[in-house]
């Protein structure tokens, strides 16, 4: 991972309040606190027996680039990953993964709780969102099948396309099966040239979601599927 740091500086309106940063069980007397990993940093100001705290969470996203490597890269945004499943394999729950644009013919499959973005949000790339492609070339885009952990699962601002053009299982750009503690939600984002031949009809060619919790779609256009 990238040994980037950023500095924590807590202060207090009181004058001589003692200042102290928490990192799991250890205790800090300083004002500043230098950060290179993700986690949760809390802050305490203390005086005459009264105290105050204020928790502050770190997050490190993992980057994905077609300029990476599953190889040799470690997921950080200069020396990033090639594939998003790289990125999803290698994230911690609950962990945010920053896709770059370009076409990654891949089925991502996700068994955990993770945020994929593109410079949609990063940026506020408009464009991002059609230039970030998820291509399944015949099979899902995405997929989660037979999870049954409590997952909560966002994808903001991609473009997923040729999917289950020729399968004849229940399949679509979108694949969710048998998780029913799976909470995915789509935003920004199309689903296009799926579904354009095989035996697909009637079985989910572009959205195939089976018994999970709950599937969000917000600003998500449909068009172009067969």
């Amino acid at each position: 991972m990238t040994t980037d740091t950023i500095n924590l500086i807590a202060f207090s309106n009181a004058a001589g309040a003692n200042i102290t940063w928490q990192v799991d069980t250890n205790i800090i007397l300083s004002d500043t606190l230098a950060v290179s990993e993700r986690g949760l940093y809390s802050a305490t100001a203390s005086l005459n027996g009264c105290s105050v705290s204020e928790d502050i969470f770190v997050d490190q996203p993992l980057f994905v680039a077609k300029s990476g490597s599953d190889a040799t890269g470690d997921g950080s945004f200069t020396n990033p990953y090639l594939t998003i499943q790289k990125g999803v394999d290698q994230a911690i729950s609950g962990q945010k993964i920053y896709v770059l644009p370009g076409t990654y013919q891949e089925t991502v499959d996700i068994d955990k709780s993770v945020t994929i973005e593109s410079d949609y949000v990063r940026l506020g790339t408009d464009n991002a969102r059609n230039t970030t492609i998820i291509d399944g070339n015949g099979s899902p885009c995405i997929e989660i099948d037979n999870v049954s952990n409590d997952i909560v699962v966002n994808v903001n601002g991609f473009r997923l396309r040729d999917a289950s053009q020729t399968s004849n299982s229940n399949q679509g750009a979108l694949s969710i099966n048998n998780s029913n503690n799976t909470t995915f939600t789509l935003m920004n984002s199309s689903i296009t040239q799926s579904a354009n031949s095989g035996d697909c009809c009637g079985r989910g060619g572009i959205i195939n979601a089976e018994s999970l919790r709950e599937l969000t779609l917000i600003n998500v256009d449909i068009f172009n599927n067969g």
